[in-house]
């Protein structure tokens, strides 16, 4: 236990754990604090009062009417908004992907090539500004007659896709969701804010946002700070130290991953302990659940930190630092793709749910939810007890890691 604490104490007083710190305040301070002290207060909804939000229909001639304008307003523009990774990139295609997209409107409207690029002499309704240099112009467009089936359209949309990198509106599993929204009614509205204020009392589902917010950047950060401490041993020669000593290398790197994963949690706790006290004065009046922030800290955010450290130290004692931070960025990068809210994968890094509403969509993923939580906890003990078998064969001196980075260097020395 006393080493525990001196690992603990140790990677608190370090400038990396510092940073590590501020950045998650950060996080909290511009994501999560923000929306929900700024948004407006959710409140039951009033029969006959509208605004009772949109959902995703099911009408395939509304898919791909909405879908076919919009492509064709984007292509009249050269401008085409994607989020491949989940972040915002604009595309423009050049003359021969923009050819190939031509003959894809070609065939799902039955305009001739001639007739697609005379669009361009439909009457602007308005025009947005983007920058000096970059403008969207909002056409008068025809209606168009879809002349495909929605089987053919769909494989259209796909290729559309493909051209534009991938990420865009126009990708097959998003393309309902996108394009065939119909009003929510009442009843609906009412069930939703009834999970909310009865089932979820209200901090239930702020504690899915928070977590949600915290887990894309768990994700990543504590690469740095596991990465950090080894480079630490490396420089002061602890293997050497450590091997004139009785202490096992399972006992030592089991314990210093247990003191990695408490400090990482402590800023998520104290932030929970915030997001606790703005709900509650925001919600005062009514039944509210005051450890549902705590509880999904642990069950949610806390096997992402245990996972990913785990395996950031494994890939470390492997190799090096850069090739566990180099993995680290690529599997984020690749898991941070997808649906903002109910996107529950059972091997998902990030459990995606972006909203304090919608508990029937989580829910209906839950058995999904348990399994990947425990999936990364196991993942993350594994590869940790793992670290420790490599550990152990570097103090008996049988592997030195592979140096791939090393051996780059000398050779071109």
């Amino acid at each position: 236990m006393m080493l525990f604490f001196k690992e603990c104490k140790r990677m608190i007083f370090s400038v990396v754990y510092i940073i590590f710190f501020v950045l998650v305040l950060l996080d909290f301070s511009t994501q999560f604090w923000s929306d929900a002290k700024n948004g407006e207060l959710i409140s039951e909804p009033v029969p006959g009062g509208g605004g009772y939000g949109m959902m995703t229909g099911d009408d395939p001639d509304m898919m791909m009417s909405g879908a076919t304008e919009s492509l064709v307003r984007d292509y009249l523009n050269n401008h085409f908004t994607t989020y491949p990774y989940g972040f915002i990139h604009t595309v423009r295609l050049n003359d021969e992907k923009s050819a190939k997209l031509t003959a894809i409107i070609s065939k799902i409207t039955g305009l001739e090539t001639g007739e697609v690029y005379a669009l361009s002499d439909c009457p602007v309704e308005y025009t947005e500004y983007y920058s000096e240099d970059e403008t969207f112009n909002y056409y008068q467009l025809p209606e168009f007659d879809i002349k495909v089936d929605e089987q053919t359209f769909v494989r259209l949309m796909e290729e559309t896709d493909k051209l534009l990198g991938g990420g865009s509106f126009f990708a097959p599993d998003t393309l309902y969701e996108n394009f065939a929204e119909v009003p929510r009614t009442y009843e609906m509205a009412k069930k939703d804010y009834d999970d909310f204020a009865l089932k979820d009392k209200v901090t239930n589902g702020f504690a899915r946002l928070f977590c949600d917010y915290h887990g894309v950047f768990l994700a990543l950060l504590p690469v740095f700070v596991a990465a950090y401490f080894c480079i630490c041993d490396r420089r002061s020669k602890m293997e050497q130290l450590i091997g004139s000593r009785k202490i096992s290398s399972l006992r030592l790197v089991l314990t210093r991953y247990a003191a990695l994963v408490c400090v990482m949690m402590i800023p998520v706790l104290l932030t929970a302990f915030a997001a606790d006290m703005l709900v509650s004065s925001q919600y005062g009046g009514m039944e509210l659940d005051h450890l549902a922030m705590y509880k999904y800290s642990l069950i949610w955010v806390m096997p992402t930190v245990i996972g990913v450290t785990g395996a950031d130290m494994l890939i470390t004692e492997l190799s090096s630092a850069i090739a566990a931070v180099l993995v680290q960025f690529v599997w984020f990068f690749v898991s941070i793709a997808g649906p903002l809210s109910g996107n529950i994968g059972k091997t998902n890094l990030m459990i995606r749910h972006n909203t304090p509403m919608e508990r029937s969509l989580f829910m209906s993923g839950f058995d999904n939810f348990i399994f990947n939580r425990c999936f990364y906890t196991l993942l993350g003990i594994v590869c940790a007890v793992c670290a420790a078998g490599v550990y152990e064969l570097k103090r008996r001196g049988v592997f030195n890691g592979f140096r791939v980075f090393g051996k780059l260097r000398n050779k071109r020395s």
